[in-house]
């Protein structure tokens, strides 16, 4: 009896304890499962924002780096672009006769890579004689850089009636960089040289003379001089032309013609010199690279000389 009373009295407590305990596991499970799934689960749909927003954040960096490119082409060109070399400053035609005559800048980016695409516009004076074919009043056109980095417009002149006519010849870069090109006509009648000019050499190096051994990274004076006269025979025989240049060169290797376009191994400083009033023309030629070979000096862009350049 007494034990029944006993048994009667102890169930109900275990009976308590034991529900407290299996209601203790699952509201300790709930907040963690709740908590953390919840958590983790908003974290989650949080870092896909992050990822949007990352992907947000490089659509307009994409967008903003053409904005910035084409920006830098047009609104900067003297700090990005510049010319790197060019040729034709100098040049001396018979007028009538210039046709395939080109003048040409190359244009290199801040790297130094060739720019490409970019517009260059050539335009000569008010009045001058010489003139761009197919330019609105052959005055003015816009020539874009080829994927050489090069633009080159052709020239002519007209005969004119007097013995020589002065053109300068301008190519200018968005920003208003600007290089200038003498351009020299000569009447055509009579005339006894190539362009209406004759080309003598310096007594120092006569054509096919050997230049060298010289230094790379020196500038040796007077290493080359030309003098520059009239050719046309009733006009102006023997007048001395001023402002022909001259160029140094190197030949295509095909046709045997020098290529204004390919980088010598030496050059004029100034690029392309020009004569004076008496017509001389003096090419202090500095040695850029090692080089053993032919090269050549163009004078006028016609007249040419050959010499023999070795370096040390």
């Amino acid at each position: 009896m007494r034990l029944s009373i006993l048994i009667a009295l102890l169930l109900p407590a275990c009976a308590a304890g034991s529900l407290e305990t299996i209601s203790d596991e699952p509201d300790t499970g709930a907040p963690t499962a709740d908590g953390g799934t919840a958590d983790t689960g908003s974290a989650t749909p949080d870092a896909t924002p992050t990822d949007s927003a990352t992907t947000d954040s490089g659509a307009p960096s994409s967008d903003t780096s053409p904005a910035t490119d084409s920006g830098t082409t047009p609104d900067a060109p003297s700090g990005a672009l510049h010319f790197e070399r060019s040729y034709g400053n100098g040049t001396s035609l018979m007028g009538g006769w210039g046709a395939g005559v080109t003048l040409g800048v190359l244009i290199t980016d801040s790297t130094g890579k060739p720019a490409v695409g970019v517009p260059v516009t050539w335009s000569s004076r008010a009045g001058d004689f010489a003139y761009f074919p197919g330019a609105l009043g052959g005055t003015s056109l816009v020539v874009a850089t080829d994927e050489s980095g090069w633009s080159t417009p052709s020239i002519n002149a007209p005969n004119p009636t007097v013995p020589i006519v002065e053109s300068v010849m301008t190519a200018t870069l968005a920003g208003g960089v600007k290089r200038d090109f003498y351009v020299m006509t000569t009447n055509n009648g009579d005339s006894l040289g190539p362009a209406g000019q004759q080309a003598f050499t310096g007594p120092d190096n006569p054509n096919h003379a050997a230049l060298g051994p010289y230094e790379v990274g020196k500038t040796y004076p007077g290493a080359l001089t030309f003098t520059l006269v009239c050719s046309n025979a009733t006009k102006c025989y023997g007048l001395p032309i001023a402002n022909v240049g001259v160029r140094i060169a190197l030949t295509d290797g095909s046709s045997g013609k020098s290529d204004p376009r390919l980088d010598p191994p030496a050059e004029c400083v100034g690029g392309e010199p020009l004569s004076d009033a008496k017509g001389v023309v003096r090419c202090d030629l500095r040695i850029k690279r090692k080089f053993s070979g032919t090269l050549r000096a163009a004078v006028g862009q016609f007249t040419e000389f050959e010499y023999g350049l070795t370096t040390k």
